[in-house]
Order: structure tokens, then C-alpha cells, then sequence
């Protein structure tokens, strides 16, 4: 590792212990109890977020919001993280990292109901839009493209 990245990991494993000690601190309830008194979620798991993060911050900024995100158990959220798929890309592990984010429904949305269905099928047809075009399209070009409103394809994204 040259310096940058070194110093790079250095902060984000930093970042990580200060986040998960505000977790255990703001959601004790919902934190597994330490074992051989290592502080959960303990060093093994901070220390391969930190490989995981390939230098890049936004990954643990977005590692941590999904794991910390309410109603949700911590542990679980942490867990469907270390237990994500491998893909080959640029950055398979922030590219796991979104997709793991992208594919829960909002809290509000129930399984099985015509929101969730429109929901995915706007949540998808926004992703694939994204894809296929190479410069930015304003957000009332995609609406259009997906017959969906302003306001929904601005709440999907």
C-alpha cells in the first residue's frame, strides 16, 4: 500500500470504531452481547470493512447508514453485509454495497402490494435509464420515458 491508501484506512477504520461505539451507545437493546470482551462488532469485522472499503469513504459512510438504519436490527443488517454475493467490477464490494441497499423496499411499502410492484418497476427502469444513457438526463426525461411522475422517479432515486 503506498502512504495515501495507508493513511486512507488509517480514517475510515477510525471512522468505523467511533460509528459502531455511537451505535452501541444510541441502541444498546438491539447490540449482541460482547464476547471475550471484545466490543461488538468486534476488530475481525471492522478490520475487513476497512479492506472492503478499497480506500473509498463513501463506502463506509454508506456501510455504516445501512447498518444503523431503524427499525432494523444492527446485527442483521451487519450480517446481510458480510454475507453479500462476490461480482467482478471496478469496485465489486461498493457495487455489493448499493445493490444490498437498492433491493429493500422502503419501510412503507409492503411485499406483494401494487406500490411494491411499482415501486421495483420504477426503482428498476430509473437504474436501467441510467445505464444505457451516457450523459445525465434530467429527472423530468426519465419520468417521461417511464410514464411516472416527477415526484416518484425523484423518491425512487
Amino acid at each position: 500500500m503506498d502512504e495515501a491508501t495507508f493513511k486512507t484506512s488509517k480514517d475510515i477504520r477510525i471512522f468505523l470504531r467511533s460509528e459502531f461505539a455511537r451505535i452501541r451507545k444510541a441502541r444498546p437493546g438491539s447490540i449482541p452481547v460482547p464476547i471475550d470482551g471484545e466490543e461488538w462488532p468486534g476488530d475481525a469485522t471492522i478490520d475487513r470493512a476497512t479492506v472492503d472499503s478499497d480506500s473509498q469513504f463513501i463506502f463506509a459512510k454508506l456501510f455504516i447508514g445501512y447498518i444503523d438504519e431503524e427499525p432494523y436490527s444492527p446485527q442483521e443488517q451487519l450480517d446481510s453485509l458480510l454475507n453479500l454475493p462476490k461480482d467482478v467490477a471496478a469496485f465489486p464490494k461498493l457495487d455489493r454495497l448499493y445493490h444490498q441497499i437498492l433491493a429493500r423496499r422502503p419501510r412503507h411499502i409492503r411485499e406483494g402490494d401494487t406500490k411494491s410492484t411499482q415501486y421495483q418497476e420504477l426503482v428498476e427502469g430509473t437504474l436501467h435509464i441510467a445505464a444505457a444513457w451516457p450523459e445525465k438526463l434530467p429527472t423530468a426525461q426519465v419520468a417521461d420515458v417511464l410514464g411516472a411522475g416527477v415526484h416518484a422517479v425523484q423518491s425512487a432515486v
